[in-house]
């Protein structure tokens, strides 16, 4: 497996990752991984209909949002792709 470092292209404010280090097989996998663990960055809200509703905002499998660089291969013994190191913007 590889060792991927993505980060995002713009300010994500607070709450919000800004990079993760991910161990995976692909760069798509890298997408999918941060797209699911992340933060406010990744979700917005819906107030109408008097309910409060979270709607998923894409935006670590945006290329144009994102940029994936690979930064080394992993030697170690796990076989599932995994969170390495996250970069967390706390409000």
């Amino acid at each position: 497996m590889n060792i991927y470092l993505i980060e995002s292209i713009e300010s994500v404010g607070y709450d919000c990752y800004d990079s993760f280090c991910i161990v995976t097989n692909s760069e798509e996998e890298v997408r999918e991984i941060a797209q699911k663990c992340g933060a406010n960055e990744t979700e917005t809200w819906d107030t109408s209909g008097g309910k409060l509703k979270s709607i998923e905002v894409k935006f670590w499998t945006v290329p144009q949002k994102t940029k994936i660089q690979l930064v080394g291969k992993y030697i170690g013994e796990e076989t599932e792709s995994f969170i390495l190191i996250a970069s967390f913007n706390a409000g």
